[in-house]
């Protein structure tokens, strides 16, 4: 994660954040074409491209709590004794 305090890191973490976002979606588009096109092999429709879709939007929120776990621990690992002053 990029580091806090000036203007470009700002549009950074903007980014960051924002890509966070687009990975569940992401996730479950790639799952439903994924099971479409199964689909379409198999003669099964539309029941892989459900299952498909649940399980790459599962697989985004799996992702997303994943790397929100690692930011976390990264920031407590960067922080300094001063950050945590209730003053």
């Amino acid at each position: 994660m990029p580091p806090r305090g000036n203007r470009t890191s700002d549009w950074a973490l903007a980014a960051y954040y924002g890509s966070l976002a687009m990975i569940i979606p992401g996730g479950a588009v790639a799952g439903y074409l994924a099971g479409w096109y199964l689909d379409r092999y198999t003669g099964l429709s539309p029941v892989l491209a459900v299952v498909g879709a649940i399980a790459g939007g599962a697989s985004g929120v799996a992702e997303v709590l994943q790397i929100i776990s690692r930011t976390e621990k990264n920031a407590g690992r960067n922080a300094k004794p001063d950050d945590h002053d209730e003053h």
